[in-house]
């Protein structure tokens, strides 16, 4: 792993070379809108029917398709969703792909000040590998001091060797700071590899079909929802890809 792994040069390199998008294809790819709506079930759950959020903050937002997806939430109020990612550009797509919505450039540390015990929810997704080991804890604790008492995080991982995070280590980083609400496991790792493979392979998914393929997305994630049930009852151990937890400022 490069020692620059995940920093704000490393992230703007990516999308730099990636004008029209950003690199990982989380706006279009079927496995990417299966794991958002699957944490985002998770979170409706936990919260019930009444839950009223006045700030809700994402941090490593990338160019907004899951912030997007947070401002629909039920009980959402108006202007209550705010994007925040260390890459500035990335930060720019987001603000033309979603400009009714809030982004800003700022790093974890920053927003836990600006933040801080005013957020009903913080999601962090696919950012806690990111960082070196012996900062995770750390960031944990001002992750949990964002929150609101009785707010949420909600926080994923892919699941891997490290720098990655399996199911159990996500659940006791968090589980260490906030109380768990839930937590889940999916089993898309051998459709993630078609798909990355797809992108490396003479961009089998080229830039003039994303319209296309975004307007198929719906039917795409009902199919590969039954298949990731399948790869999980079959292969388990093969199949498992991203781990997440939803846990309590109590």
């Amino acid at each position: 792993m490069k020692n620059d792994y995940g920093s704000r040069s490393w992230l703007e390199g990516h999308y730099a070379v990636n004008p029209d998008s950003d690199p990982w294809g989380l706006d279009w790819r079927p496995t990417q809108q299966l794991r958002y709506r699957r944490m985002l079930d998770s979170l409706q759950h936990g919260v019930g029917d009444g839950w009223r959020p006045s700030c809700i903050v994402d941090l490593g937002c990338a160019t907004g398709n899951f912030t997007s997806q947070l401002g629909r939430l039920p009980g959402a109020a108006a202007g209550c969703v705010v994007g925040i990612d260390v890459a500035q550009l990335a930060i720019d797509r987001a603000r033309a792909r979603h400009p009714a919505l809030q982004f800003e450039r700022a790093s974890i540390a920053e927003a836990a000040d600006r933040f801080a015990g005013s957020v009903d929810l913080v999601t962090c997704l696919e950012v806690l590998y990111y960082l070196p080991q012996s900062e995770r804890v750390s960031t944990l604790v001002r992750l949990r001091d964002m929150l609101k008492p009785g707010g949420l995080l909600l926080a994923s991982s892919m699941i891997g060797r490290p720098p990655y995070l399996d199911a159990r280590a996500l659940q006791d980083l968090v589980g260490a700071e906030l109380e768990i609400v839930d937590s889940g496991t999916l089993y898309l790792r051998p459709f993630v590899l078609l798909e990355k493979s797809a992108m490396k392979l003479g961009r089998l998914f080229p830039r003039a079909a994303l319209a296309r393929r975004q307007s198929r997305l719906g039917s795409e994630s009902s199919i590969l929802a039954r298949l990731e049930r399948l790869a999980g009852a079959g292969l388990p151990g093969l199949a498992r890809s991203h781990a997440f937890v939803l846990g309590r400022r109590v």
